[in-house]
């Protein structure tokens, strides 16, 4: 069985630019593109470019900052910014996140990017990541990944992407 909810996607470097803050814009990607699944919208490079500033701005006001943000900051960024539903989820298993999937719901996972097994990386991946998974395969999940031009529908064995996920203190 194969389960693959139509996330669209864009690069968190939407002009291939790393400088800041796009190096550190996995989290604002990944809620934008969550946000423009849920309201039925595509996404250009242009509107990623745009979203990930004002997000930003966003964050600065409210948090005073926007590095590696938490997971719980990113619940408050999906509510308060987004409108969307958003809770944090410590279940993380293959059953669980297979289920939250196939009731077409998106789990952004936090992830330690050093320990990701994906070759477009630059400097062996991000210390820390957060990405979307948005399907799932017999052995994969299908993630949308932020942190490459190449991440659309980038797949990860179970255990590969499970080990990576973390939440940093």
């Amino acid at each position: 069985l194969e389960y693959n909810l139509a996330v669209p996607f864009q690069p968190q470097a939407p002009y291939a630019n790393w400088d800041l803050p796009y190096q550190e814009a996995c989290e604002e990607a990944s809620l934008i593109m969550a946000a423009r699944f849920f309201s039925g919208r595509g996404l250009t490079v242009e509107e990623m470019d745009v979203s990930i500033k004002k997000l930003v701005d966003w964050q600065k006001k409210r948090f005073g900052y926007y590095e590696d943000t938490t997971p719980a900051e990113v619940v408050i960024m999906a509510k308060e910014y987004f409108n969307l539903s958003a809770r944090l989820d410590y279940d993380v298993s293959v059953s669980n996140i297979k289920k939250l999937v196939s009731q077409n719901k998106l789990v952004l996972a936090p992830a330690a990017g050093k320990i990701l097994p994906n070759p477009y990386f630059k400097n062996n991946g991000p210390l820390y990541h957060m990405l979307i998974i948005r399907g799932y395969t017999q052995d994969k999940f299908i993630t949308n990944d932020p942190g490459t031009k190449r991440g659309k529908e980038f797949v990860y064995k179970y255990d590969d992407l499970l080990n990576a996920i973390h939440a940093w203190p």
